[in-house]
């Protein structure tokens, strides 16, 4: 099952974090699996250690693979949603195992502060057959407020898994024969290994 949230504020000043603790919410209702896999939602965070993964209804569609419109799609993902959804992690990876991503192809563009990167992702998101989803944060999410240091989440089969079904999900939502160049934020070091090691077509930059 998975429950839905009425968002009633947020914490804009929480720029960084994607994290279901900056809303203030109130339980609405529960749907079930096929219900909610066929709503547009957007991707906002994974948590390991509640094991579960939230997605936000915006009050307009946000159409996030538009960096020029969203150059930081977790910001405008707080300032903007309507609805948060809880999804049971296991439920999460289950279906990101079943989405046919053929046919899509995903860069990932790794960058420090004031690098250009920015003018990178604007670049690929002028190009025909490309959508840019630029620092969305679901990468640095499992290492908020985790209860075990960072090295052992960031080597648990757990994480490795859950990087791996945030790619796919972002594949899953675009038409066949599209790229998508996914903009992590500074701090998602920590998933390039794991994108390099678990998924070898993807392209690292």
């Amino acid at each position: 099952m998975v429950q839905v949230l009425k968002v009633w504020a947020n914490n804009l000043m929480t720029l960084i974090f994607a994290v279901p603790e900056v809303f203030i919410c109130s339980h609405n209702k529960f749907l079930s699996d096929e219900e909610f896999w066929k709503l547009p939602t957007s991707l906002f965070s994974i948590s390991l250690q509640r094991r579960e993964v939230t997605f936000i209804q915006t009050r307009d569609r946000v159409y996030e693979y538009d960096t020029r419109q969203h150059p930081m799609v977790s910001t405008v993902l707080k300032e903007t949603a309507t609805l948060l959804y809880k999804v049971p992690l296991d439920g999460f990876l289950r279906y990101t195992d079943s989405v046919n991503t053929s046919k899509r192809w995903a860069v990932v563009l790794h960058h420090s502060y004031r690098c250009g990167s920015t003018l990178w992702a604007q670049v690929f998101n002028c190009l025909p057959g490309w959508r840019v989803l630029s620092e969305c944060n679901y990468m640095l999410a499992p290492l908020i407020k985790s209860s075990d240091d960072i090295l052992s989440v960031v080597t648990s089969q757990l994480y490795r898994r859950a990087i791996v079904a945030g790619i796919r999900f972002f594949l899953s939502q675009v038409d066949e024969g599209t790229s998508v160049l996914i903009k992590t934020s500074f701090f998602d070091q920590y998933a390039i290994r794991v994108i390099a090691e678990e998924m070898p077509d993807v392209v690292l930059l």
